[in-house]
């Protein structure tokens, strides 16, 4: 894979157009490390134990997707509608920072609940380890069904 990798951008270097022609992986390489970003989020960040790598996957792939389609209808929203500069002045900028900051973290919430929603519907152990009855998982999701919360 690194071979692959290193021949394609050497490839891409040694011609006149090396940025445009390179530029095919910065969106594909923002995409993976921002899913894997996630992953490892909602895989370590809950105060509980760690859940296994299947059940944090679906959620950050969701949420990808999520997080692509948002910031793309954000971007349009602006190009069309929005005229911070005329507004706000300099200040424009931070402002559509902090709305955009803001719609990604209620894409990160999003793919956690998905995550939460599909592991409470469940029945199997969906922690680390050996398999535990309910209640001995140390895991809220994991220990309840959802007619417990």
């Amino acid at each position: 894979m690194r071979v692959v990798f290193a021949r394609s951008i050497g490839c891409c270097n040694e011609s006149k157009n090396a940025p445009q022609n390179a530029s095919w992986i910065t969106w594909p390489s923002l995409l993976l490390l921002f899913n894997l970003c996630l992953s490892l989020l909602y895989k370590y960040a809950p105060n509980r134990k760690s859940a296994k790598w299947r059940w944090v996957t679906p959620g950050s792939f969701i949420a990808t997707v999520i997080w692509i389609l948002a910031s793309s209808a954000f971007s349009f929203y602006l190009d069309e509608f929005a005229r911070y500069d005329e507004t706000y002045g300099s200040v424009g900028g931070i402002i559509i920072l902090l709305m955009w900051l803001y719609i990604s973290a209620y894409v990160v919430l999003i793919g956690a609940e998905i995550n939460a929603a599909a592991e409470l519907e469940t029945a199997a152990d969906s922690t680390i380890g050996d398999d535990k009855l309910m209640g001995e998982r140390d895991a809220v999701v994991a220990d309840n069904k959802p007619r417990d919360l």
